[in-house]
C-alpha cells in the first residue's frame, strides 16, 4: 500500500488540525474548519482528521455498514494502527445519524473510568433536526443549535460523568458536543 494517506504538509497540518479539534470540544456548539487530507473519498476531511488525531494501537473503532468499506480499514489500519470493532467494545465510532442508533449499545464507561466511553463521530446526513439551547463548560450563558433527536442527547448529559462524546462533521467542518453539554428542546417553530 502506497503512504498516501497523510496530511499533505505533515507537522504544520497535523498541529493545525489537533487545534481546531481541541477548539471544538472546548467550545461546545460552534463550529471549526480543520484541514485536507488525503483520505478514502467516503470520509469527509473532518472525520478522517478526528480519526488520524485521536486513534492509535490500542482503539477499538466501529464504522457502519456504508463507512466499513476495504478502504477505510486499510487507512485506519495503515495511519493508526486501530482495531475495527463492533459497537460494543467502540472507543469511537464512525457513521451518519441512523446507523449509529440506537447509542444504548456503546459503552459510557464506568464510574472509576468515565474516559472508557465511546466518542461517536456523526458524518452529515438528511436526519431531521430540532433547535436545542445547549450550555455548559465552555460556552458563555447558552447557544442555539439543530440536533437530531434531542431527547438522547438529553438523556446522554443525565449520565455525567459518564456518557458519550459527539463530533458532527461535514467535510472541513466540525462541531462538537462533549457528554458534560447541557440541551433543552426550545420552543421556536422552524
Amino acid at each position: 500500500m502506497e503512504n498516501n494517506y497523510h496530511f499533505s504538509e505533515e507537522s504544520i497540518n497535523s498541529s493545525i488540525s489537533f487545534r481546531s479539534l481541541v477548539n471544538a470540544t472546548s467550545y461546545p456548539g460552534r463550529h471549526f474548519q480543520i484541514t485536507k487530507l488525503k483520505k478514502p473519498n467516503i470520509l469527509s476531511n473532518a472525520a478522517a482528521t478526528i480519526l488520524i488525531t485521536l486513534c492509535d494501537n490500542e482503539s477499538n473503532v466501529y464504522l457502519s455498514k456504508d463507512f466499513s468499506t476495504d478502504e477505510v480499514k486499510d487507512w485506519l489500519i495503515f495511519n493508526t494502527g486501530a482495531i475495527v470493532s463492533d459497537k460494543q467494545n467502540a472507543d469511537f465510532a464512525v457513521g451518519d445519524w441512523e446507523s449509529l442508533l440506537p447509542l444504548d449499545e456503546f459503552k459510557t464507561g464506568v464510574p472509576e473510568y468515565p474516559e472508557r466511553s465511546a466518542t461517536l463521530i456523526i458524518e452529515e446526513s438528511n436526519y431531521k433536526k430540532i433547535k436545542c439551547n445547549i450550555n455548559g463548560p465552555g460556552i458563555k450563558d447558552k447557544l442555539q443549535i439543530e440536533l437530531p433527536n434531542p431527547e438522547l442527547f438529553i438523556n446522554n448529559s443525565h449520565l455525567y460523568p459518564l456518557g458519550l462524546d459527539f463530533y458532527f462533521t461535514n467535510d472541513l467542518d466540525i462541531l462538537s458536543i462533549p457528554r458534560s453539554t447541557k440541551i433543552s428542546v426550545t420552543n421556536s417553530e422552524y
